[in-house]
């Protein structure tokens, strides 16, 4: 499984191991993700924020950005009630 992640900090501390004082509180959490991607459970692959697809689930965002992000997922943009019925 290819997972995309556009956090530099998250891809340094699966790549490399890279931890901090600040990553100690999920470190369990890092250990299983070490570990499931040495083994080849998934990919992880840097992608620039701007083509984070996951985004348009998780963030408010611009309606332009909204729309590059329905439109690359193949969702219409259905005419509203008030347009059918005029």
């Amino acid at each position: 499984t290819k997972m995309y992640e556009d956090n530099n900090a998250v891809m340094q501390l699966v790549n490399n191991g890279e931890s901090s004082k600040r990553t100690k509180h999920y470190m369990m959490k890092h250990h299983f993700l070490i570990e499931k991607k040495s083994d080849g459970t998934f990919l992880l692959e840097k992608v620039d924020t701007i083509h984070q697809l996951a985004d348009v689930f998780t963030k408010a965002l611009p309606i332009a950005a909204f729309t590059r992000y329905r439109e690359w997922m193949g969702v219409i943009n259905l005419p509203s009630l008030s347009d059918i019925q005029n």
